[in-house]
């Protein structure tokens, strides 16, 4: 894993930070009401990381890795999709926090079979559990 990499991605929760302190404090953003961005940049990085799932899989097609994952990859992408349609927020941001849960154990299960480096296992893993944090906050304050 690269110095980019890791700062990349805490820079990537500034948006999950920032959206869901200000659900707290009603407080919205270039117009927009705050909760309405946090589900937007959920559901944009939830496709980024089910792309990236779908990425490794194909990479590793060669070595036979189970092809359930592309499947659940695409899945995840449509659940991101489906969650900008929903008009309950709530549910919007719970389907989003399961999809980012999902998409963490199947890294880990995919990093003993295809090989991903522990250091940016483990950067996934804080990341995961942050932007599933702002996710809790989210909920408590809808």
């Amino acid at each position: 894993m690269t110095k980019l990499m890791g700062l990349l991605g805490v820079a990537g929760l500034l948006p999950f930070i920032i959206a869901s302190g200000l659900t707290m404090v009603q407080q919205p953003l270039f117009g927009h009401a705050a909760s309405t961005l946090f589900v937007t940049y959920s559901a944009s990085i939830l496709a980024f990381l089910s792309g990236s799932l779908w990425g490794r899989e194909t990479h590793a097609l060669q070595n036979n890795v189970n092809d359930w994952v592309m499947g659940l990859s695409n899945a995840l992408c449509l659940l991101a999709w489906l969650c900008l349609l929903l008009t309950a927020t709530l549910g919007a941001v719970a389907l989003l926090m399961l999809g980012y849960i999902t998409t963490l154990i199947v890294e880990r299960r995919q990093a003993t079979l295809v090989g991903i480096d522990p250091s940016y296992l483990k950067l996934r893993t804080l990341l995961t559990a942050v932007a599933v944090g702002c996710h809790v906050v989210m909920l408590l304050g809808l």
